[in-house]
């Protein structure tokens, strides 16, 4: 869970630089084609995922001795800014679909922006709660077959949602901008 407070302080600074107006152009007519490149976006993740997965390339990694230095709390938090600094798909959530959420948010009251906020990281910190549980108890029924199932699974709703975001950024879905 530590690794997740890293990443949540990231993308609460990520929210409070964007509602002070890092793409504030985002909130403009512009703002469908965000939603657009957001839902390509995320296709593109879903097809990583699921060829990844479907080749083998996504598997369980060998597990070894802990290190005690490795889980202290700073380590740990460390390592959840570091592991989001790297991830080039984070950058691009937000600048392109969590932007667009968060411009209709502030264009509702600061309450929405801190719900968005409040709501995205409840998800990220409910998401790593399973994984943490899974990694913890897995290795008693998780083994690769099941554990392809997870990114297919992923996968297939990244791409459901990309295909809901592309279809509301260029308008066939009605309800963007």
């Amino acid at each position: 869970m530590l690794v997740a407070v890293g990443h949540a302080f990231l993308e609460l600074l990520m929210v409070v630089l964007i509602a002070l107006g890092l793409t504030r152009d985002l909130a403009g007519p512009r703002v469908q084609r965000v939603i657009a490149a957001g839902g390509l976006l995320l296709l593109y993740i879903a097809f990583c995922y699921l060829q990844g997965a479907w080749t083998g390339r996504m598997a369980l990694p060998e597990s070894g001795p802990p290190d005690p230095a490795a889980r202290s709390t700073r380590a740990l938090a460390g390592l959840g800014v570091a592991i989001t600094l790297s991830n080039p798909f984070w950058y691009a959530w937000w600048v392109t679909v969590a932007a667009s959420y968060l411009a209709r948010a502030q264009a509702v009251s600061a309450a929405a922006v801190a719900a968005f906020y409040l709501g995205h990281i409840s998800a990220d910190f409910g998401w790593d709660t399973l994984l943490a549980v899974a990694t913890r108890t897995g290795s008693r029924w998780l083994n690769n077959r099941r554990y392809r199932s997870l990114p297919l699974l992923t996968g297939g709703m990244m791409g459901l949602f990309g295909l809901w975001f592309l279809g509301l950024g260029m308008g066939l879905l009605g309800a963007a901008g």
